[in-house]
């Protein structure tokens, strides 16, 4: 899979606006399908492949792609806004995304026992609880 040309967005808040708006809506989609029958989730699909088109939105493509070589460290996360602006991305270290990923699911599950039971079961799956301690 080769990456288009990007046009990379240039500053911190330009960054942290696209990183919470792509995990929003993929966080949101997992916490309602995760037990869905039959149902792969967004993240499944992400971290097996190693990108993710997410409802026309938004595009995430993890680096090296390493297709076929499955278990392959992440080194970093290219997010593309297909939505509001077409054609701009933002590179993320890999450890940037997983700890935004981590807080998104603990805060979109707070408040809601059934939700917080999901989200700790994505939080073990991929892992993420190493990237609590780097949170603020």
């Amino acid at each position: 899979m080769a990456l288009k040309n990007f046009k990379f967005a240039q500053t911190n808040e330009k960054l942290g606006a696209l990183l919470n708006y792509a995990l929003t809506g993929i966080v949101q989609s997992n916490l309602d399908r995760l037990d869905m029958p039959g149902m792969t989730s967004s993240l499944d699909l992400l971290y097996k492949h190693r990108g993710l088109g997410y409802e026309d939105e938004v595009e995430f493509y993890f680096l090296p792609h390493a297709s076929g070589i499955e278990g392959a460290p992440i080194d970093f996360v290219v997010i593309s806004d297909l939505l509001f602006n077409p054609g701009e991305a933002g590179l993320y270290a890999y450890g940037e995304f997983a700890q935004n990923l981590y807080l998104e699911l603990l805060k979109q599950s707070e408040g809601d026992s059934m939700l917080r039971d999901k989200a700790l079961r994505l939080i073990e799956k991929f892992n993420l609880q190493k990237f609590a301690n780097t949170c603020e």
